[in-house]
């Protein structure tokens, strides 16, 4: 007789601390801090400091831009939500 083991991953929204954007050509990162993320400003550099690559996010109205900013505030209002339940999300454990 086998047994099946299934480990599964939670976090809660508040364990989520940073926002990472990597360079696909030179994988140079930059780390944005979820709490300190000024989100109108948010036209994050995203010309590589590294290589020069257009990143992700470098048009003030790009699709990305929008829904980073969009993930960081529903994020925020997440975590400040007095709820009765505890909400978590799932993550995988597979590696890359």
């Amino acid at each position: 007789m086998s047994m099946t083991i299934e480990h599964r991953t939670y976090i809660e929204p508040k364990d989520i601390l940073a926002f990472e954007i990597r360079c696909k050509l030179c994988q140079a990162q930059a780390t944005y801090k979820i709490e300190k993320m000024q989100l109108d400003r948010l036209a994050v550099r995203m010309i590589c400091p590294n290589c020069g690559t257009d990143v992700l996010l470098s048009a003030e109205d790009s699709p990305e831009l929008n829904r980073v900013r969009e993930f960081v505030q529903s994020l925020r209002r997440l975590i400040q939500t007095e709820s009765r339940a505890l909400i978590r999300l799932e993550i995988t454990n597979e590696p890359k």
